[in-house]
């Protein structure tokens, strides 16, 4: 089958194209910065596309002519103080997708979305894919993966869409790769900090009864694999079986967990984002504390899928490959350095104006 993934650079994206080519697919991936000759330009086809364009549409249709399904996993984190270019890329850039895909005569759509985009409400019930999708009004990424969402929900509503184009849309919790070392490091550790001592943190502040949720990134590509294989339309929730406690968190930091109230750590964080002094504004954290914990019943059920890390164990090859210094082969999830980040924070400013990084 032939098989487009725009936004293939990434941290899913990557992971999506390795998987489906290893499934003999004819595979095209599509970015807006391609990779270096190496593993990824022999899995797959590669062709620049820039989903904010002006030539978005035509672009994309001409990239989609002759597939029979369509994976879009574009999505821009950074630059973290530009959310109008955020929007650009994951929502009007994915309504780009579903028309070129129309006019294409691609037959299936599998967009990415995230638990993110669930309304706050962490009850210590896992939800299942009912959980209403209103995003946290605190968080800029959490609001817009809701919005992308209902894009999808009305595309899929829509009798004429429905018509030709199934479309489903993975929600993956946390997702986490060695491979993603660079871009993850990027928007989470404090600019111009050594990588090395990730794994020699005396404490981790984290909140009281923090939690988290994560999958791997070839779990997530193999839920998307066999979402492809069945036609299988609607949301999914993706996540391990675990869910990381404060203990967990903080193991593979080498500290121990630093328990705080979550007001203070809200406080914090937003003063360092005032100084520029770090990545992440405090909408993330609030995200990250009200998201609730997710069921995957339908996935189990529909795809037989299982993810086979453990989100320990993924965590914790994260955080080994930042600490590494490692990363992946393409410029979104390039290896960083100090020496780097202080380059670009001389030539192109901070991280969170960035559009290229």
């Amino acid at each position: 089958m032939r098989i487009s993934v725009i936004g293939g650079t990434g941290n899913i994206g990557t992971a999506t194209v390795a998987r489906l080519a290893a499934d003999g697919h004819d595979v095209t991936g599509a970015a807006r910065r391609l990779p270096r000759p190496g593993r990824m330009t022999t899995a797959a086809t590669w062709r620049r596309v820039d989903v904010t364009s002006q030539s978005a549409t035509e672009d994309l249709a001409a990239l989609l002519e002759g597939s029979e399904a369509c994976v879009f996993a574009a999505w821009a984190i950074q630059p973290m103080r530009r959310t109008d270019y955020q929007e650009r890329v994951g929502v009007r850039g994915l309504e780009q997708t579903i028309a070129a895909c129309r006019a294409a005569g691609v037959r299936h759509l599998v967009a990415l979305s995230s638990t993110g985009a669930y309304a706050p409400g962490r009850t210590g019930r896992p939800v299942d894919e009912s959980h209403p999708v209103t995003g946290n009004p605190l968080c800029a990424y959490s609001r817009q993966k809701a919005a992308a969402e209902t894009v999808l929900a009305g595309a899929a509503r829509d009798p004429a869409v429905a018509e030709q184009l199934v479309i489903s849309w993975p929600r993956p919790t946390l997702v986490a790769q060695g491979k993603a070392a660079g871009s993850l490091g990027r928007v989470g550790v404090a600019p111009l900090m050594p990588r090395a001592v990730l794994p020699h943190l005396p404490v981790m502040p984290v909140g009281r009864n923090a939690e988290l949720q994560v999958v791997h990134a070839e779990d997530v590509a193999d839920a998307i694999a066999r979402i492809i294989e069945t036609r299988s339309p609607g949301p999914f929730n993706l996540s391990a079986p675990d869910v990381l406690g404060p203990r967990e968190i903080a193991e593979p930091l080498g500290g121990r967990p630093l328990r705080l109230p979550s007001a203070l750590l809200l406080r914090v964080t937003d003063a360092l984002w005032a100084a520029h002094l770090w990545p992440l504004d405090a909408g993330w954290l609030r995200m990250a504390a009200e998201v609730p914990l997710v069921d995957t019943g339908r996935a189990e059920r529909e795809l037989g899928w299982r993810a086979r890390h453990t989100g320990a164990d993924a965590w914790r090859e994260l955080v080994d490959a930042m600490a590494r210094g490692l990363g992946g082969d393409t410029p979104a999830t390039r290896p960083r350095s100090v020496r780097d980040d202080a380059l670009r924070l001389v030539t192109s400013g901070p991280v969170t104006r960035r559009t290229r990084t």
